[in-house]
């Protein structure tokens, strides 16, 4: 039995030798003319691997760019932060920043729209609205925490919502259109959005988004009454015009003086 294996063995080598011998044989029959113009295999290599990279960082570059609009400060903070969004994506002030965050939102053929101060933190909003037929917005003050928010695909997520670290991440992938309401799912538990990263609460998420709540206005203060005018002096009485008799008791004699 070891010798029959033995000699399939080598036999099997045999052949495998015999077939790289005529792999060669054909790739010399097609490189041949390029040969005669002094082009070898490992020039020909050199080349592909110099468009390849050039290639992929022109793809990588558009992938931030393209069809992206950002605000100040935002898509600046972390690795592949923003990379691949693109399609329609609208990114507010001071937002997306954390590593991957954004990445690919919008992209696909989907779209996206980040409010100002939002998806902060390592993979927040992670595939925001991708892929065609996506469409998600998140409000101000919004999917804080690492990966909140995460591959949120369809839906609308209120102001100052699910903010904590995998807040809201159990909606990821989802093409229901989801509605997380303002001030809401800012933690996990049985009565939030979800209950862990991977499973829903009890919330209810059908919305539609109520408006958000308006601070009352500040009451103002009342306007001081107007100085009371204090009651200018009477003018000087004048006698009624008539007789009058004076009675003189003494009188004093002094120098007088011609004028």
């Amino acid at each position: 039995y070891n010798e029959i294996r033995i000699f399939h063995s080598h036999r099997v080598v045999i052949i495998c030798f015999i077939a790289y011998r005529q792999s060669l044989l054909s790739i010399r029959k097609v490189t041949a003319p390029l040969c005669r113009y002094r082009i070898t295999m490992r020039t020909i290599t050199f080349f592909v691997l110099v468009a390849t990279i050039i290639m992929a960082a022109v793809s990588a570059g558009n992938g931030r760019q393209l069809n992206l609009v950002t605000g100040d400060e935002s898509c600046v903070t972390g690795d592949f932060v923003c990379a691949g969004a693109g399609g329609d994506a609208v990114v507010g002030g001071n937002s997306c920043n954390g590593n991957y965050a954004c990445n690919g939102a919008g992209r696909d053929g989907g779209s996206a729209v980040v409010g100002g101060n939002s998806c902060i933190g390592d993979y927040a909003c992670n595939g925001l609205g991708y892929g065609y037929g996506g469409e998600a917005v998140v409000g101000e003050k919004s999917c804080i925490g690492d990966f909140a928010c995460n591959i949120f695909i369809y839906g609308k997520i209120g102001d100052g919502s699910c903010n904590c670290e995998e807040c809201c991440r159990c909606l990821e992938s989802s093409f229901d259109s989801l509605v997380v309401q303002h001030n809401s799912c800012n933690k996990l538990g049985d009565d939030e959005c979800c209950k862990s990263a991977d499973e829903r609460g009890g919330m209810d998420l059908s919305g539609p988004l109520t408006p958000a709540p308006t601070a009352s206005p500040t009451a103002q203060p009342d306007a001081p009454s107007p100085t009371a005018q204090t009651d200018s002096p009477s003018p000087t009485a004048h006698p009624p015009t008539g007789h009058y008799k004076i009675k003189v008791t003494s009188v004093r004699l002094v120098d007088s003086k011609e004028l």
